[in-house]
């Protein structure tokens, strides 16, 4: 998907906040769509932070950023403290999901520095 396609009006906020130098953190950055825009902003002087405890959205993640030096992936879940929590995965695509029903559950760890 060409960056500025997917979720336009999201994109077009994205332009508008960031700024060169920023630090950004990417909580749940998926497949990196929007951690690649952040890096793309905040320039090389500015930090981006791509949390994504999926492994299979992660290993997509760090190919999409890997040539944005500024874009530092994180495999795990952000969280408002140190704790252990499951993340929903939908059985058929084994895809985050917000959806309770007919799901498996994946466990995840913060990890402490």
């Amino acid at each position: 998907m060409l960056l500025g396609l997917h979720e336009p009006g999201t994109v077009s906020i994205c332009n508008n906040l960031v700024r060169s130098g920023m630090t950004i953190v990417d909580a749940g950055a998926h497949v990196g769509h929007f951690a690649s825009l952040f890096a793309r902003l905040a320039g090389r002087t500015g930090r981006v932070y791509a949390f994504e405890p999926h492994p299979n959205n992660f290993c997509i993640l760090k190919h999409h950023i890997g040539r944005f030096e500024s874009v530092i992936p994180v495999q795990m879940a952000v969280s408002d403290g140190e704790t252990e929590t499951m993340v929903k995965l939908c059985k058929k695509t084994d895809q985050p999901h917000r959806e309770a029903h007919g799901f498996r559950y994946a466990r995840c760890v913060r990890q402490s520095p």
